[in-house]
């Protein structure tokens, strides 16, 4: 058996034998010496006197469920364990799908503006179209109040038919559409020709197929008059799973390390390598304060070997490996196993992440907050305490993790935000330079 499950083993013992006999023996207590679960007894001393004694009823689950999390919350801020419905989640962030009509929207005072409709989603099918803005679903009014309740109106099960009253930019009237919820893929990138030598690709998560959707996107583009340089956005990608990391970062490297990992289990300690073949065409890169983990991964690799260049501002500073361990009623734990080392040698610093090469800010609202938060940003990540007044200033009333970074209008087409987002100028002029 492997130790994992040894270990896993051992604590169910020890709960369910506590909970079953109720008592303990000398010999268990003479056990502590030996035995590395010894110290859970008192948890399970205490687990039956709060079932037994505390002032309400509550259920057993319940409380072993605020043990675990109780646990799991001192360890680091990536690990977490998670409900079956949490972890179901997560699962369908990490494949990109969810169930419901296949759009993205954005609040007006009239109700919810379709910005996005999914290719091959039900709202596709049926004839929702992107400017259209949905009054209400199934006779609930989205007045534009609370996104997450217009979100939620949007999802649902698989086979639920959908009634949306919509309004047609031009219309006098709106139009009734009838649809049926289904599972929705949301891509992992979108892409554009910027002019007649550069593409852009932004990844928005590197979920299941991402690399593959890099590559066809790339290979149209290539087919479609080819190209000279490529500008990759990672700004506010979180991150996602390691395998697509490298292999997009694969698509730009021919030798070499990628990246490799180190953890307490052998199976954790791997040097993953680029492989001959892909795109020589330079590469730069923009990130910013979101782009986290296999972003970090793809941008360290890229500027470590020379292969790209990074404009923006510092990223996330994300530098862990975790692990999904699943149980028998659904729930997970994301353990951090292990740590990133990009080619260097060097680890992907928490909370310092990578500096640009080409440093430039996002434009604050003009308070001085903003000005405030955008000279920490702007500071060497080395400089002394910097991490330490982020984190102070992200502590004041009003301020959200979003302030330290950017609020950009994905909604908005790409040469839209061109005009209004000097991250992707200055991409777009270093990638002219490089051709």
């Amino acid at each position: 058996m492997h130790a994992n499950h040894r270990a896993t083993a051992g604590v169910i013992a020890l709960f369910t034998g506590g909970l079953l006999a109720g008592a303990w023996t000398a010999t268990a207590a003479a056990d502590n010496t030996t035995d590395p679960y010894a110290p859970v007894d008192t948890l399970v001393r205490v687990l039956g006197l709060v079932q037994s004694r505390y002032v309400d009823d509550l259920p057993t689950d319940q409380l072993v469920s605020s043990a675990i999390d109780g646990m799991v919350d001192h360890l680091d801020p990536h690990s977490q364990w998670m409900d079956a419905n949490t972890w179901r989640a997560m699962q369908n962030e990490t494949w990109g799908t969810y169930t419901g009509i296949g759009v993205e929207v954005k609040l007006t005072e009239h109700g919810a503006q379709v910005t996005r409709v999914m290719p091959g989603s039900p709202a596709s099918r049926d004839g929702v179209s992107v400017g259209d803005t949905i009054l209400s679903i199934d006779g609930r009014a989205l007045d534009g109040s609370d996104q997450g309740a217009v979100e939620g109106a949007l999802l649902g099960p698989r086979g639920e038919a959908a009634t949306l009253q919509v309004l047609r930019a031009g219309a006098t009237a709106p139009a009734t559409i009838q649809t049926v919820r289904d599972q929705v893929r949301t891509p992992a990138v979108s892409s554009v020709r910027l002019d007649v030598d550069v593409v852009y690709a932004h990844i928005a998560q590197f979920q299941e197929g991402a690399a593959a959707e890099l590559t066809a996107a790339l290979d149209k583009f290539s087919k479609d008059g080819g190209f000279k340089a490529i500008v990759l956005d990672l700004r506010d990608d979180p991150g996602g799973l390691l395998k697509e990391a490298i292999s997009v970062t694969d698509l730009f490297l021919d030798t070499g390390v990628i990246v490799s990992t180190w953890g307490r289990v052998e199976s954790e300690r791997q040097e993953h390598r680029a492989t001959p073949g892909g795109y020589t065409q330079p590469v730069i890169v923009i990130v910013n304060g979101l782009s986290a983990s296999a972003s970090e991964v793809v941008a360290g690799a890229l500027q470590d070997t020379g292969r790209g260049k990074l404009v923006g501002t510092h990223t996330y500073g994300k530098g862990t490996v975790q692990q999904i361990f699943e149980h028998r009623d659904g729930s997970a734990l994301k353990l951090t196993v292990g740590r990133y080392y990009t080619p260097s040698g060097k680890p992907v610093a928490t909370k310092e992440g990578r500096a640009p090469d080409v440093l430039v800010p996002w434009p604050s609202d003009g308070s001085p907050r903003a000005r405030l938060m955008d000279d920490l940003v702007a500071l060497d990540a080395a400089t002394p305490k910097r991490a330490e007044m982020l984190a102070l200033v992200a502590q004041l009333p009003d301020v959200e993790l979003k302030a330290l970074h950017t609020d950009i209008p994905w909604e908005a087409s790409v040469p839209e935000r061109l005009a209004h987002d000097p991250q992707l100028a200055a991409a777009l002029d270093l990638a002219h330079k490089a051709r």
